[in-house]
């Protein structure tokens, strides 16, 4: 995937004693699957899960909408909320806080509280073995990982000093001098690129936080791989390779002194 889409150096993943991880997300996309066939394997797959520790099931809904023209003149059209169906289950484990759903042609795993990549792999695994035989699913039509850095900079006395920890590509118009550090409360940009059944949407963020003085930044770097996979052989070899290239954009996008302070400790983040 990387040369495919990304110009950057491949970078041997490190495992870092800290992280700025706020959440990780493998989004697969399958062949549709019925709101009546998901709801009848519930309980086949909840038992699957014991692993999860679930202390939650909920249904995902649907709406329906209707448009209603104007009755009289000079009113506006409304846009109004029909019957809400179920469309697909959520199953929810608070400690640590992880968090799958099901529905129609999508299955979504997130964690809140990553302690590596290995763990997360392990996790997806076991979940789509388990939901893969319920629900009788074959093949994956696409890869999707997501993985949102937050953290919050300052005290600063600068624009400059707030993102000096990071690619000098980043934060572009917010670093340029075209306002006072404290008069900029929003920056964010983002680039999707897409080429040969890959995909990979690149964006990041910045928020003031406290009149110019500290700031929240977030990365957030998702890609995909839109090709057919086989569930049984391919997916653990691809999820490795789009975590690898999300480790090579996070190592593009932070300098030294950002993961210096992270402490690397071995291989494998």
């Amino acid at each position: 995937m990387r040369g495919e889409l990304l110009k950057i150096t491949k970078k041997q993943r490190i495992r870092y004693e800290s992280h700025f991880l706020n959440s990780v997300h493998c989004q697969l996309t399958v062949a549709p699957m019925s709101a009546e066939l998901i709801l009848e394997k519930e309980l086949e797959i909840l038992n699957g899960l014991s692993f999860m520790k679930i202390s939650k099931t909920a249904h995902l809904n649907e709406g329906s909408w209707k448009f209603r023209a104007p009755s009289q003149p000079n009113q506006p059209p409304l846009l109004e909320g029909g019957q809400h169906r179920v469309s697909g289950l959520k199953f929810i484990a608070e400690s640590p806080r992880l968090e799958l759903e099901i529905s129609g042609s999508t299955i979504l795993y997130s964690e809140y509280q990553y302690s590596g990549f290995e763990d997360f792999s392990d996790n997806l695994l076991q979940i789509i073995t388990c939901v893969a035989s319920a629900l009788n699913i074959q093949k994956l039509a696409c890869i999707g990982l997501r993985k949102i850095n937050t953290m919050h900079v300052g005290p600063i006395d600068s624009m400059q000093d707030a993102v000096s920890a990071f690619n000098p590509a980043l934060f572009g118009t917010a670093k340029c001098g075209i306002a006072e550090t404290q008069s900029i409360k929003i920056y964010e940009s983002s680039l999707t690129l897409q080429k040969n059944n890959y995909a990979c949407l690149i964006k990041h963020r910045l928020c003031n936080l406290e009149e110019g003085k500290r700031f929240e930044i977030i990365l957030d770097f998702d890609l995909l791989d839109q090709n057919d996979t086989d569930i049984n052989s391919g997916l653990a070899e691809k999820l490795n390779n789009l975590n690898d290239t999300s480790f090579d954009l996070f190592s593009w996008a932070v300098g030294d002194e950002l993961t210096k302070i992270m402490k690397p400790i071995s291989q494998g983040e």
